[in-house]
């Protein structure tokens, strides 16, 4: 999933058809999953979609916010640190506090398994914007599976790719952005929205009341 170029799926058999080349030629497959990672389940977008990599990528929310990345894959090539043929070196290597703060996440995230409730708020707090913008009369783009997803005023029906994110508009959403931050609501810049395990039926009925007062903010200026 692009999330950083307005939350592209990928298109179906896609991710299948890059396995099979990659298993056909001898090819490392390496999926990043520093944002979908423990957020689109337990074993991140990998098991969302059915696809094994060779190597994997976690971060964010891993560690619930302390600082911590983790490589993971098979062990035909994760061996080959262990034989001294591929470096991996850091000073905050194994850090105690990061890696007790990681296993505390992921005992709470399968004790709990908030993953179906997370896709329905993500999917509630998409459904609301989009209905809201409409109701300024705003061409809101609302894209995503619903841990994360992305927004964009523009007139496309989808952002398939990132040239698409370039005839978006963007002073558009800068000010609806600012607007929300003025509010208590944080955004990433770039119109990225997440849904964390914390948050409840509340705080997305919270979201999208500030958003309808900041859209009637910038309809009224």
């Amino acid at each position: 999933i692009m999330c950083n170029n307005g939350c592209i799926l990928p298109v179906e058999g896609f991710l299948q058809g890059l396995r099979d080349l990659c298993t056909e030629y001898g090819i490392t497959l390496i999926f990043d999953e520093v944002i979908t990672g423990f957020r689109m389940g337990l074993g991140g977008a990998q098991t969302y979609f059915g696809i094994t990599p060779d190597l994997s990528i976690f971060a964010k929310a891993l560690a619930s916010g302390y600082p911590l990345s983790a490589i993971v894959g098979k062990k035909e090539w994760m061996s080959l640190i262990e034989q001294s043929k591929v470096i991996h070196a850091g000073t905050m290597n194994s850090s105690n506090a990061t890696v007790a703060a990681a296993l505390a996440t992921i005992k709470v995230l399968q004790q709990e398994n908030p993953y179906q409730r997370m896709f329905s708020l993500g999917k509630q707090l998409m459904q609301g914007l989009q209905e809201t913008a409409k109701k300024y009369h705003h061409k809101m783009l609302v894209q995503g599976p619903g841990p994360m997803f992305n927004i964009a005023f523009t007139e496309q029906a989808e952002i398939q790719d990132y040239r698409d994110t370039f005839i978006t508009d963007k002073q558009l959403l800068g000010r609806f952005i600012a607007g929300m931050h003025r509010k208590g609501i944080r955004i990433i810049g770039r119109g990225l929205w997440y849904i964390s395990a914390a948050h409840t039926e509340d705080d997305i009925k919270q979201a999208i009341k500030t958003a309808d007062e900041v859209l009637l903010e910038m309809q009224n200026k």
